[in-house]
């Protein structure tokens, strides 16, 4: 049986070629997401039945962030300058996850990743979830080709 994780992600926006500051993302938890506009990659009602529980245990109305699904093979979707963050669901070795993300490095810029800190509660309130973390320099090493 393979384990799936949850990553959650804002892109910080691309660097303006005449500034050195580099771009901070508007979103830098959880929290933040509400009233923002979440991407979430697949097109099964669970991925987004998962998101709700995690804005819930996070403290955040499930109802004020708005989600819309992806579909995992269009590159334009992970562009969408109208999504403030992304989800993805699936195993650490996810290529389906990690072309997204080198997608979305390549047309919005650095993305923060966001801790689920309430993973813990999450798992024994719904025993079908583990609490389990991503190692920080896991997607690291993800970078856009060409």
């Amino acid at each position: 049986m393979r384990k799936n994780f949850v990553v959650l992600w804002a892109p910080s926006g691309l660097a303006d070629k005449s500034s050195k500051r580099k771009p901070a993302p508007k979103i830098q938890e959880i929290a933040d997401l509400a009233g923002h506009r979440v991407g979430v990659i697949g097109l099964t009602p669970a991925n987004v039945t998962l998101l709700r529980v995690i804005l819930s245990a996070s403290g955040v109305e499930a109802d004020k962030s708005r989600k819309r699904h992806l579909a995992r093979t269009k590159s334009r979707s992970w562009r969408a300058t109208d999504l403030d963050a992304f989800m993805a669901v699936g195993p650490l070795d996810s290529k389906i996850t990690s072309d997204a993300i080198a997608a979305t490095v390549r047309s919005r810029g650095e993305p923060k990743f966001l801790a689920i800190e309430a993973s813990e509660a999450i798992a024994l309130k719904h025993p079908r979830y583990e609490s389990e973390e991503i190692p920080p320099a896991f997607f690291m090493r993800i970078r856009p080709a060409g």
